[in-house]
Order: C-alpha cells, then structure tokens, then sequence
C-alpha cells in the first residue's frame, strides 16, 4: 500500500496475546488506524496506546450471522481498509461470508485453499504427495465407522479433522486428545464433534514439537521464523511461557515450504512437527492464523503483522528480513507463574528439579528476555491482564 494512502485495520479476537501482538506492529505504521474488536466489554489489545479505540462485536462461534451484519456495518461506518482475525473461528467465518462483505483486505487464500491443510485429513493427503512422514493414521467418517474391537495399539492419538466444525448454523469446537485405552477412547468419542465431523486414530509419538513459522504472498515465499519452548504451561505441554527464537531445522524448513509452495498459500501459517528420539521429524498440523509468542517473532527482526500489511493490496516489495536475531527470549509473566505454580504442585518431578526450576524463575537471562504483555512504552494491557488475573485467583 502506497506510504501516503491511508489504511483503517480491524483487529479481531482482542483478548489474544497474537492479537495485541497485531495492534502494537501496526499502531506503529504511519497514516495506519488500528481498531480492535471483541464479543466481550474489554479485550487485551484494546487497552494498548496503539488501539485508537475498542469495539464491541457478537461471538463469531455463538452468533455468526449476527457476527457478518455487524462487519458490514462496521466497514462502511468506519472506513475500513484491512480485516486481521487471530483465531481459527473468526478467519473462517469471515472467509466463508467473503463476497458478502464490502470491498476490503482480509490477508488469507480462499476458503478452500486454507481448508486444504488446516484440514488434518486433507494435509496428510497432502504430504503423502510431497512424500513428507507423519504419523501412522486410520481415517474415519465418523464414528460408526469405528471398529472397537480392533487391536488398537495405546496410547493412541485421536484426532479430529478440523479444531472447529461447522455445521451449518454453529460452530462445535474439538482438539486432538490420547486415549490410555480402549475404554477411554470409547469415553471420549461421544463427544459432540464425532457424531458430526470426520477424524483420524494416529499413533502417538513421543518425543518433542518443534515448529516453522512462514510466510507466503500468493504462493511465493516471503519470511520465515522458528522458535523453541523453554517453559509451558501446563508444564507437561502447552502453551509457551518462555521461549527462544532458533535458527529453523533445515529439513523442516524444507518440507514447509514444499506444503506450503503446492497449497499456493498466502498469508501465515505455523507447520508444527513432533521430533520422536531418532531425530525424525514427524508433520503433526498446519495453524492457519498468527500463533502465541507472535512478539518473539516481531522483537527477534521478523514483523509478520507489518510485512503481511506491506505484501497487501499489490504494494510494492517489502522489505523482508534476511536474518533475525537468534537467542532473544520472549516471557509473557503471569502464564510464567501459573506455569511455575503448577510444576510445584505436580508429583511428577523430583525435588532437585523443583529447586533448578525455582531457581531459573528467580533468575531470569534480564539481558535477553522481553517482556511479551508488560512494556513500558504500552503498559496499559499488563494493567488489564493483572486485573483480570487477580479475580480469576481469588474467585
């Protein structure tokens, strides 16, 4: 977009992390308006200084249709130039009510072309072409397909073909799950999603994630980052807590852009893989929207917000980051706390890691950790995430 010509951006999901992520890279572009939206009174990133100012919209999940109306009108009454979602559920039912909104950037491929690997089915289709490893997996329509007196092999991996499943008039959410055995996967696939969606029984994989962070510009390679894990909550696995921007695996790398490059994608996308003890990377899933420590990205040199902004509405060529800095650690505090809490409390570690645990909470690396929501320059949303905190530990 030409440096002159002003751009209003809506950006949705207001309480994601990602979001604020969002707010803060493009407050900072000149003659760029950033608003921020959320089904709730207040969100996270609309309490930044780079949020001129916060809308309240209805749930995309609960109240779709009502959800559209109010884009519409929220374009027209605002100026709206460029749409941002930072979840799943929003990109889709934006994307799938596409020609129904007024003339208006959204940053993604079609419907179908993100479906093609956002779909975990589809994208094992996919790598099977491109002869990329995954997982050993059974394919079913739905459950009664299912043979329970199978020899399944546990712990076994169910997982669901799409995170959220629409099903004409709502949206049902899902996640990937293990069942320990046969009595537990019959428990668990009388859940909702599987009297509706398709879905695989996968193998279970130990080992550790790792994951490529890309992005693409109408199927043509733009940027690229990778990160590790240093802490999660919870701390068996989840969301990252601590985490260190990395040099990516260069066969990782690799296999992504091949996904990627036959997808024709255009924006971003996070392939994640599980690395079993031989080193042997394995595709697990492609997320379709900016992920969790989207700020480690942005402080190591990579701004994926801007650069998506820039490669928008035939610009000319960005400029795109050749390295970044490695080594920069990203701590978003309050999730580092529950996240050190519950490794206190949990049975499964000695008391030498506790201790070695409780020492690297006190003693954080100063010199290269950030900060993900607590900034000086923009402290209002620390303020907001404390206080929302503070009544969740007391109720």
């Amino acid at each position: 977009m030409a440096k002159n010509k002003k751009s209003t951006v809506l950006v949705f999901d207001g309480n994601q992390r990602s979001s604020l992520a969002v707010t803060r890279s493009l407050g900072k572009i000149d003659n760029t308006t950033v608003l921020v939206t959320d089904s709730g009174d207040s969100a996270l990133a609309g309490n930044s200084r780079y949020c001129a100012f916060f809308l309240k919209c209805p749930s995309p999940q609960d109240y779709p249709a009502q959800f559209i109306d109010w884009v519409k009108n929220a374009i027209f009454e605002h100026g709206i130039t460029h749409l941002f979602p930072c979840t799943e559920i929003t990109s889709q039912t934006l994307l799938m009510n596409q020609e129904a909104l007024p003339n208006c950037i959204l940053p993604f491929p079609s419907i179908d072309t993100l479906q093609s690997i956002a779909n975990k089915h589809r994208l094992l289709e996919l790598a099977d072409k491109l002869n990329i490893p995954y997982p050993k997996s059974i394919y079913y329509k739905n459950v009664d397909e299912v043979n329970l007196n199978t020899n399944f092999q546990f712990p076994l991996v169910i997982k669901p073909s799409v995170s959220n499943l629409w099903i004409g008039d709502r949206w049902i959410n899902s996640a990937v799950s293990v069942a320990r055995d046969i009595e537990d996967l019959k428990a668990q696939l009388k859940d909702e999603y599987f009297s509706h969606g398709d879905f695989m029984l996968q193998e279970f994989v130990p080992g550790h994630g790792a994951g490529v962070f890309l992005l693409y510009n109408k199927g043509e390679y733009v940027a690229q980052f990778s990160h590790k894990r240093i802490n999660e909550k919870p701390p068996s696995g989840g969301v990252s807590t601590i985490s260190e921007s990395v040099i990516p695996e260069a066969n990782l790398l690799s296999m992504s852009k091949q996904l990627l490059s036959e997808a024709k994608w255009h924006g971003v996308a996070m392939i994640e893989y599980k690395m079993d003890g031989s080193s042997r990377a394995m595709l697990m899933e492609v997320n379709t929207r900016f992920w969790g420590t989207l700020q480690l990205a942005i402080d190591a040199g990579v701004d994926f917000p801007r650069l998506l902004w820039e490669i928008s509405d035939n610009p000319p060529k960005p400029s795109i980051p050749v390295t970044y800095k490695v080594g920069i650690r990203l701590r978003w505090v309050l999730g580092d706390i529950d996240s050190f809490y519950l490794y206190l409390r949990s049975n499964k570690y000695s008391l030498t890691q506790k201790l070695k645990r409780t020492l690297t909470f006190l003693t954080p690396s100063l010199w290269r950790t950030r900060h993900e929501i607590n900034r000086l320059d923009d402290i209002k949303p620390a303020l907001y995430e404390l206080k929302i905190w503070l009544k969740d530990l007391i109720r």
